[in-house]
């Protein structure tokens, strides 16, 4: 996999996203010839899922919708929080959102969280009053 991996960033497939700043888990940026095969798969993918069926519909939505339409659709009812983080007992405010950018592992054990956290205060105080914003 580490020799796909590889190849894939030499030839400009694919790169993590933000690399030269320490990456983002979970995030990629696509290169040309990335960009290209992906749009192909993508191609594909809706050729036989979609367009060769009659009880498939296409739909292409924002997952920034009117909080009726979560609540609607059953997703506020029926979110959970993973047992990690209902086992942490945390109560999010400004102090415990930067303990866990900084180390997310050790403030929620066992999660699942690929991210490694930030270690630099100036970024997660960026991060935060980001936030803060939405």
């Amino acid at each position: 996999m580490d020799k796909i991996v590889s190849l894939a960033r030499r030839r400009g497939f694919v790169f993590p996203s933000s690399e030269i700043y320490g990456g983002l888990g979970s995030s990629y940026d696509y290169g040309h010839y990335g960009v290209l095969l992906k749009d192909n798969v993508k191609a594909r993918w809706l050729e036989a899922m979609v367009r060769e069926r009659d009880d498939i519909v296409a739909l292409d939505s924002s997952i920034i919708l009117h909080p009726a339409v979560w609540e609607a659709s059953g997703h506020v009812a029926g979110f959970a929080y993973s047992p990690a983080m209902l086992k942490s007992g945390l109560t999010w405010d400004e102090a415990t959102l930067d303990k866990y950018l900084a180390n997310p592992m050790k403030t929620v054990p066992g999660t699942k969280m690929v991210f490694p956290g930030l270690s630099d205060a100036a970024q997660r105080k960026a991060v935060i009053e980001y936030l803060k914003t939405l």
